[in-house]
């Protein structure tokens, strides 16, 4: 099964109570299904869960039956269909509209008056709309819908709720969607799917660790391939100071410091420090690495 279809699962267990909220997702259902017409009412969904709750959905709000439901093994998309003109025309007057007067679909704020019922249309919206890619590959959920106006005033309907969805127009639709995995979280934990929600955020905690751990490993490289880098160069300063007769005029402590380089040529400057007799602070180390740099400059 697709995470979409874990989510639709999830959102299905809810129990179907009150009426008006019943009559809210069924609206969100309808206006995101294949076809909400006046001569048709059709429900496609890839989701046997979402088909029972749909049959469910109606009886409840508008105690309706579908004239055709597919069967359990039925092959194909399950689908729900509706040809009845007076069962039509019952459901548009429960969401304010006759079906003569309806030409382009939008959303009737008076039907989703009180906040749950906004947040049960959510709901029957992305029962029928909705999408959500695999959240250990990546953060996108989105609602697509074909009335262009109906997708537009469901954004302002997020919004009103706490969200900002971004927003695209196609030739053939139109779909808000989000893309940051703490909107994705609050989103399915409003319209009622917790469990997806913390999916969701797991999947971003363990993302954020494996770049955490990558970037350290990519730093620890580049220091190291640094600490090599220069190990070599002091190596080689080293050598030319010891072959030119400026090595037999050098300190105690640069000769120490010399010597010591010479013959650990892959420590750091920590090592080197804790190498000396008696130990020195590493700063104390760089400073005589670095004079010896110097002289070997000079030559």
């Amino acid at each position: 099964m697709s995470f979409s279809s874990d989510i639709k699962a999830e959102l299905c267990k809810i129990p179907i109570q009150a009426r008006a909220a019943a009559v809210a997702e069924s609206y969100g259902i309808l206006l995101h299904a294949g076809s909400f017409e006046p001569g048709l009412i059709r429900i496609m969904s890839r989701s046997e869960d979402v088909k029972l709750r749909a049959v469910r959905l109606f009886k409840k709000a508008f105690n309706l039956d579908f004239d055709y439901v597919s069967e359990k093994d039925e092959p194909g998309l399950k689908k729900l269909r509706m040809e009845d003109t007076v069962k039509i025309e019952k459901i548009y007057n429960a969401f304010g509209f006759e079906t003569k007067d309806v030409t382009v679909h939008h959303i009737n704020l008076a039907v989703l008056e009180r906040e749950e019922h906004k947040i049960a249309f959510l709901r029957g919206s992305f029962l029928t709309g909705g999408t959500m890619t695999d959240p250990d590959k990546q953060f996108n959920l989105s609602i697509v819908c074909a009335h262009r106006a109906v997708a537009r005033e469901m954004r302002a309907l997020l919004m009103e709720l706490g969200f900002e969805p971004l927003f695209s127009e196609r030739a053939t639709s139109s779909a808000n969607y989000f893309r940051r995995s703490e909107l994705i979280s609050d989103f399915l934990t409003t319209i009622g799917a917790p469990v997806a929600a913390m999916r969701v955020l797991n999947a971003k905690i363990e993302r954020d660790m494996r770049n955490k751990i990558t970037r350290q490993i990519n730093c620890d490289d580049a220091n190291t391939s640094k600490q090599v880098e220069a190990a070599e160069r002091q190596l080689d300063e080293v050598r030319k100071i010891f072959m030119s007769p400026m090595g037999e005029s050098l300190s105690d402590e640069l000769h120490e410091a010399a010597m010591l380089r010479f013959s650990n040529p892959s420590a750091s400057i920590s090592d080197l420090a804790r190498l000396a007799v008696p130990p020195i602070s590493k700063s104390a180390m760089s400073s005589r690495l670095r004079r010896l740099s110097e002289l070997a400059k000079k030559l």
